[in-house]
Order: C-alpha cells, then sequence, then structure tokens
C-alpha cells in the first residue's frame, strides 16, 4: 500500500498518525492545514497491491479528486475510492478551515464489491460504523493489537454493509443524494435555490420538492440548516478567529447579517456572537 502524504507534503502543519497493529487493514488519521493539497498517485509495482481506501471526515471540509469526479466531504460524511487511480485532497477548497480525518486502506480482495462511493455517517448503518470508528480512535491506545485486529474485522464488516445498503437504495434516494452533494458543495454561493438546483440537474422544481419530501425535508430548510452548521461549526475554528461573525456567514452563503442572525438564534438559542464568546472562554 501507498503512503498518501510524501515527504514534501508533511510540514509541521500537516500530520499522519498511524493505528497501529490493525490486521490486513491500514489505518492512519490525517491533520491538514486550510488551503492544502494532498496527491496520491501508487507506482507501477504497486498497483498489483491495490486497494480501495476509506475516508470519514472528522473536522474541517475538503474535496476528493479522482479521474473526473469530485466529492466534496462535510464532517460526518464518508467516501470510498480505488486506490489504483490518482486521487487529490484539497482542504478547504477556499483556504478557510483545516481538516482532520481518518483513512482505512482495505485490501482490494476483502472488498470484492468496492467502488467509488460517498455516503453519510449521520443516520442508519453509516451512523454506526462512524461510531464505531470513534471509538476505535478513542480507544485504540489503551487496547491490545489482537483486540484491534478483531476490531479491524467489524470495521470491514460494517463498510461492506454500507456499500451493500447503498446498492439496494431505490433511485430516487440515489437522485437525492447525488442532489444533496452537489448542493454541500455550493453551499457558498447565495444563489443556491430550489429552482437553480433543480436547473442543474436538468429535473423541475416540483420534481425536486417531491424527492426531498420522501425524506421529510423541503429544499429550502435542508439547504438553510446545512448552512447554519457550516457557519456554527467554523465558528469554532481557531483558523477562523480573526474573521467576523458576519464574514463567516457569508462565506457560507449567508448574505444578510440580521436574517442571519435570527436563524442561527432560532436554531440554536443563541446568537452567534455569543456562541463563539462562549465556545472562546472554555
Amino acid at each position: 500500500m501507498h503512503e498518501y502524504l510524501s515527504s514534501h507534503d508533511i510540514s509541521e502543519n500537516n500530520s499522519a498518525v498511524d493505528v497501529p497493529d490493525c490486521g490486513a487493514l491500514r489505518l492512519f488519521r490525517t491533520r491538514c492545514q486550510s488551503g492544502g493539497v494532498i496527491s496520491a498517485e501508487m507506482s507501477g509495482e504497486q498497483i498489483g497491491e491495490a486497494s480501495y481506501s476509506f475516508f470519514w471526515l472528522i473536522e474541517g471540509r475538503v474535496e476528493l479528486m479522482q479521474g473526473m469526479g469530485t466529492r466534496s466531504l462535510l464532517p460526518a460524511d464518508m467516501a470510498l475510492f480505488d486506490d489504483s487511480l490518482p486521487l487529490t485532497c484539497r482542504v478547504g477548497a477556499d483556504g478557510r478551515i483545516q481538516a482532520d480525518w481518518l483513512t482505512v486502506q482495505i485490501p482490494r480482495i476483502l472488498l470484492p464489491g468496492g467502488r467509488a462511493a460517498h455516503f453519510s455517517g449521520r443516520s442508519g448503518t453509516g451512523r454506526i460504523l462512524l461510531d464505531v470508528l470513534r471509538g476505535f480512535l478513542e480507544e485504540s491506545p489503551r487496547i491490545d493489537g489482537s483486540a484491534r485486529v478483531r476490531l479491524s474485522g467489524v470495521v470491514l464488516d460494517l463498510v461492506t454493509a454500507v456499500l451493500t445498503e447503498q446498492d439496494e437504495q431505490p433511485a430516487d434516494d440515489a437522485e437525492l443524494q447525488r442532489i444533496q452533494q452537489f448542493a454541500e458543495t455550493n453551499l457558498a454561493d447565495a444563489e443556491l435555490t430550489p429552482t437553480s438546483l433543480a436547473e442543474a440537474h436538468h429535473i423541475s422544481v416540483r420534481q425536486l420538492h417531491k424527492l426531498f419530501q420522501k425524506n421529510g425535508l423541503t429544499v429550502s430548510s435542508w439547504i438553510r440548516e446545512r448552512r447554519l452548521e457550516g457557519w456554527r461549526r467554523e465558528l469554532l475554528n481557531p483558523l477562523s478567529r480573526n474573521k467576523s461573525v458576519q464574514d463567516v456567514a457569508r462565506d457560507w452563503g449567508l448574505r444578510s447579517s440580521a436574517h442571519a442572525n435570527r436563524l442561527f438564534r432560532g436554531a440554536y438559542g443563541i446568537t452567534p456572537a455569543a456562541y463563539r464568546r462562549t465556545i472562546s472562554a472554555e
């Protein structure tokens, strides 16, 4: 298996730390400063031992680019990529955010149904997988090698289950996931609306609303909630401490200061400025 961070990539601001003794899997955690770009490409002799790389984004915002495809990940998002193809990871595409993620490299032979995929850890089997990975990271220093090997088997089983679950998704669910991924990538665009989203995917606004309604959502409220959550998370980021609360809001497509403040208070019960002060004081 190849290293994702070359000596050129690693600096005092970027680091990769292995979780030892994980059997056939390799787990490592990477932290990269905003604006960083990490590239990986296997040499000819490495192709024979190609693997898949499973990503779980813990904090920040990244874009993963492979071939003609780009995946935009927010915290609790996960993705699977084929290591035999060149991969580029861009952290905070707009230069704003530090990122922290876990990579699990899985030998191809152990994941025969593997393919590029993107899924959420916010519900269902994905949530269970995320909880297991979080516990694995937190407790690995206190458990022995044989236990880590057994837990690696649990991780592999759950990755397989998540992929199988996604294969069984109805076509409408898959389309909704593609649309939401596009929207996540474009949250900073203040012109992102149900109409522009429908046009970008060549469907009617009515069809778009029906897709969201099947999952108990409305398009506008979903976009608003994702923007607010991105804003809230970035207020916690030390790298954004010199930016005003409203500048951070604008970075997430929230242009009207008064309206954005009301939305934030309605969602979190506190003004964004007070939220930042409270967190900074802790």
